[in-house]
């Protein structure tokens, strides 16, 4: 992988003006500019914005946004190192590579493999988890967060991270890794537009990667699963962080990216809570636990007695109560997590506001964008009805 300091150093100089003229021809309009939409058939100039003060680019019609890196990404259908190679290149900046666990592999179809199966422990060869890294964003999920961080580079290293795969039907893959690096098996889902579930694809069960595996003969018939946290391949690699634990993968990806604070990891659900032989790597470490929340605070209560139980067996464990403080009642009805909650703020935040690609427009323009700041609904109906900017 490119080291991070050859990262930023792209990054800092890469112009979003300079990019997209080397594709398109962009007309100045007051302080920024705008050419046709590369990303949908736009046939009027107008809705495709470029901002130099902030480097980014935003369509008000499909909605595409980001900067230099994402619109190579997406324009070019570059990997985020591919995209980082390209602007190296155009700047005259030397790209140095570093390995990383993971990523540096040849890329080779996998053979059926005799798998390392023995009564203590059965796993899944690394090389799998590497075939099916998304970080070029392709899956339902990568794409959703890209709707609501404007930071590819924090959603690239979120997938890094975790090791997130992604199948041929655009599902993610939360690889359950442990802290010796050894592939547990996968949690394959499916995500709608919108981030939820697409239970009509997935079901109500859990697809595990070693199901399709063991059907296809690439593990023997007798292989059985051993479950390890979501993350749990992080805990050597930070130390010193405070353990967050959270009920889905989800939430801990999420929630990494937004509180990089906290080691996020995820206990595949309340059933899960047991403190057994999936939780001895946390024995020396601070955990809080994140619950989820509901109208009577049932699910709190279960979360504090589980910890209780933590606690007799010599775990250092505290819950936290932002939930319970912080959810409406209308999100305790809803039953949401702490991903839910983040979102709602992460859209507020990393969504660009129209009138910062406001320069010298006109009058109608002009009065658009101050209706659309004094109440976002405006845009939502806009949005909805497709409705168009008249005299």
């Amino acid at each position: 992988m490119i080291d991070r300091l050859t990262e930023q150093k792209i990054k800092d100089v890469a112009s979003i003006v300079d990019v997209i003229g080397d594709f398109y021809e962009l007309r100045k309009r007051g302080t920024n500019y705008e050419c046709l939409c590369p990303f949908h058939p736009d046939r009027d100039l107008g809705s495709f914005k470029v901002s130099p003060k902030r480097n980014i680019y935003k369509c008000f019609s499909c909605g595409a946004q980001g900067g230099p890196v994402n619109f190579l990404m997406n324009f070019e259908n570059l990997s985020y190192p591919d995209a980082l190679r390209w602007l190296g290149k155009k700047y005259s900046i030397e790209v140095d590579e570093e390995q990383r666990k993971f990523v540096q592999v040849k890329p080779s179809t996998p053979k059926p493999l005799q798998i390392q199966a023995t009564k203590e422990l059965c796993t899944i060869p690394a090389q799998y988890v590497t075939l099916s890294l998304d970080l070029r964003l392709r899956s339902q999920f990568q794409a959703h967060l890209c709707r609501i961080i404007n930071d590819v580079y924090r959603i690239v290293d979120a997938a890094q991270m975790y090791a997130l795969g992604v199948t041929q039907d655009e599902g993610v893959i939360y690889w359950l890794i442990d802290e010796q690096d050894r592939v547990r098996s996968g949690k394959i889902m499916h995500y709608k537009y919108d981030g939820h579930r697409d239970k009509e694809k997935d079901g109500d069960k859990t697809n595990w990667t070693h199901w399709k595996m063991k059907q296809d003969g690439r593990l023997p018939a007798d292989w059985q699963l051993t479950q390890c946290l979501f993350g749990a391949h992080l805990l050597p690699r930070y130390p010193d962080k405070t353990v967050a634990l959270v009920e889905s993968e989800k939430s801990a990806v999420i929630a990494s990216i937004v509180l990089p604070q906290y080691l996020w990891v995820s206990c595949g659900g309340k059933t899960q809570l047991e403190a057994g032989q999936k939780y001895l790597a946390l024995k020396d470490r601070k955990v809080v636990m994140f619950p989820d929340t509901d109208t009577d605070g049932e699910t709190f209560r279960f979360w504090s007695e589980k910890a209780a139980e933590w606690r007799e067996k010599g775990f250092d464990v505290k819950v936290s109560d932002l939930m319970e403080k912080t959810a409406t009642a209308a999100q305790k009805v809803a039953k949401i997590d702490i991903a839910d909650l983040l979102e709602e703020d992460l859209r507020k935040v990393y969504v660009p506001s129209p009138i910062e690609f406001i320069g010298q427009e006109s009058e109608q323009e002009k009065t658009l964008a101050a209706m659309i700041e004094a109440n976002p609904a405006v845009r939502l109906l806009i949005d909805k009805f497709d409705l168009e900017l008249v005299a």
